[in-house]
């Protein structure tokens, strides 16, 4: 089957290149490359990072010598740790999940590679026997319900302490689901884990790239604003929370060191994302949703707006644009069978998801990022894109069309629109005497000085621009870090999917980079951190992809 789609692609490739149609096209593109490759922004990206000058920073030289204390009691720690009881039920609970059947089943199915436990001890068996007692007396003494979440998350937190990434994982599988603060409390734990593995395991070192370091610059600045913000109590408690948040990709990029690791990261996150694409279909086959999203006066043909999980649709849909595309490609890149099957299902189960979002921002981030995607991975399906465009349109249904259309309508009863252009302006009013200093964290701050600057009938939590709500949160400066933190990002990717010569791993980077770019464009129209959930998944995102960056150059990626 492969080779038969391999010889079409060649035969269509052939039909291009010898089309005057398609030689215009490449005309037109060639010369629009020209001249954006020799810009300060394109060399900025695409110019490798120089290892040397960022380990001679003042801010990485501090980073380092923090660690390197650390690692001065390694040895120590290390010692006491594996001569103490804690080290042998670690230990040995962590052959007992290894060498499961369950696991191994599963890494079959998914193509993963198992890695079996080195070793094994009639000990580990016997620790069976005081588990069953505790969890027959948890459910004997407890409601079933509470006894069963007790069970989860004493599990799940030996897991992690033995093994930090599992704690990634967990994170992956339940952001869409999770409330915020349950979220927050994983990550400080798995991170408090990770510190301590630095600690007692040799195996464990810390991983500091260009975009971790602006995380942590850009952590900085949202504590400081939260100190001197117009609301300070609440933005305080809001800058402590994204430092949490913020947290995913450091711990995502350091732990996920191996293969495997990241082949379960990605099933996972996958997995999560079908899991709320079910959701969304039951409620759009049932009809029960919250219809506070729908225009009946406008867009009479809508009925409801799905939402899965994140109880508003525009939200649900800037998750959905980080998830398509690397289920999408993982359809492709995956090695079994099955596991092309599940991840096509799962990538048409989102899309269907997306479309009946009705998120007009949405739909055209999603045909961003395509657009992206195709430029890196082959400029020819550049003309495909566009000529396929009408048909796409005259297979949606009319109300998706519609609602795409309305974008125009700002002068015709489009509430939507020109709600968010009279917000627009009035922060950046804002912006004027607040360029400097910036508000402080969160809506409280931002709605101290909002009724002062916004039109009198327009009420606003925030902004609806992630761009325009960081600049009035943090000023100028906490701006410029936040698009530097975005801009190291791609100059980590573009050098890396230049470089390696493996198709898969060209066609992750591709797809990592079009996720993100497509979500930088829903952020254009609204906040896309409003729902903190997004917000940690986005910097998990950042993590898994530079993971990948890691792992490929270490030649650990097939």
């Amino acid at each position: 089957m492969t080779n038969i789609m391999h010889s079409i692609w060649s035969k269509t490739q052939i039909i291009m290149d010898h089309s005057y149609f398609f030689k215009a096209f490449d005309a037109i593109f060639s010369f629009i490359g020209r001249l954006f490759s020799e810009s300060a922004a394109v060399k900025l990206i695409t110019t490798p990072v120089d290892e040397n000058k960022l380990k001679a920073s003042i801010s990485v030289r501090v980073i380092l010598w923090f660690f390197s204390l650390l690692e001065r009691w390694r040895r120590v720690c290390s010692i006491a740790y594996e001569n103490s009881l804690f080290c042998f039920l670690m230990e040995n609970l962590g052959v007992l999940a290894r060498g499961s059947v369950i696991a191994k089943l599963f890494c079959k199915a998914m193509g993963i590679d198992y890695e079996p436990p080195k070793k094994s001890s009639w000990h580990a068996l016997i620790l069976l026997i005081p588990a069953a007692i505790a969890i027959i007396a948890a459910f004997a003494l407890f409601p079933p319900l509470y006894a069963f979440m007790g069970v989860i998350t004493v599990t799940g937190a030996a897991a992690a302490f033995s093994f930090p990434e599992a704690g990634v994982v967990a994170v992956a599988a339940s952001a869409p689901f999770l409330p915020t603060m349950v979220l927050a409390a994983m990550l400080g734990y798995i991170a408090i884990c990770f510190l301590v593995k630095l600690l007692i395991d040799f195996r464990y070192s810390p991983v500091i790239d260009i975009t971790g370091l602006l995380v942590i610059f850009y952590s900085a600045i949202s504590l400081f604003y939260g100190f001197t913000s117009l609301a300070p109590a609440s933005s305080l408690k809001i800058a402590l929370l994204s430092v949490l948040l913020m947290l995913s990709y450091l711990v995502a990029v350091t732990l996920i060191n191996a293969k495997q690791k990241l082949d379960l990261c990605i099933f996972t996150f996958c997995s999560s994302a079908a899991a709320t694409g079910v959701y969304g279909l039951y409620q759009k086959l049932s009809g029960k949703v919250d219809t506070t999203w729908v225009d009946k006066s406008l867009f009479s043909d809508v009925s409801l707006r799905i939402y899965s999980t994140f109880d508003n649709p525009n939200v649900y849909g800037t998750y959905l644009l980080l998830a398509i595309p690397i289920c999408l490609v993982m359809a492709f890149a995956a090695s079994k069978w099955f596991a092309k099957i599940y991840y096509f299902a799962i990538s048409a189960l989102l899309i269907y998801n997306l479309g009946y979002t009705y998120s007009r921002g949405c739909y055209l981030a999603l045909g961003f990022g395509v657009l992206v995607f195709i430029l890196f991975m082959n400029k020819r399906l550049v003309t495909l894109f566009f000529a396929g465009l009408p048909v796409i349109l005259f297979m949606l249904p009319t109300s998706m069309i519609n609602r795409m259309a309305s974008i125009l309508n700002m002068g015709q009863g489009d509430s939507s629109t020109t709600y968010r252009i009279s917000i627009w302006q009035a922060t950046l009013r804002i912006l004027k005497d607040f360029w400097i200093s910036g508000l402080g964290q969160g809506i409280e701050a931002y709605n101290v000085v909002y009724p002062r600057y916004g039109f009198s009938n327009v009420t606003a939590p925030h902004s609806h621009s992630l761009y325009l709500q960081i600049f009035a949160e943090t000023g100028i400066f906490g701006f410029l870090v936040f698009i530097a933190l975005i801009l190291s990002f791609f100059k980590i990717q573009v050098p890396f999917f230049t470089k390696t010569r493996k198709l898969k791993s060209k066609m992750m980077s591709a797809a990592f980079m079009s996720a993100v770019a497509a979500f930088l464009v829903q952020g254009i129209f609204d906040y896309v951190f409003y729902n903190y959930r997004v917000m940690l998944i986005f910097f998990l995102f950042l993590g898994l992809a530079n993971a990948l960056v890691n792992i490929r150059l270490k030649g650990d990626f097939c």
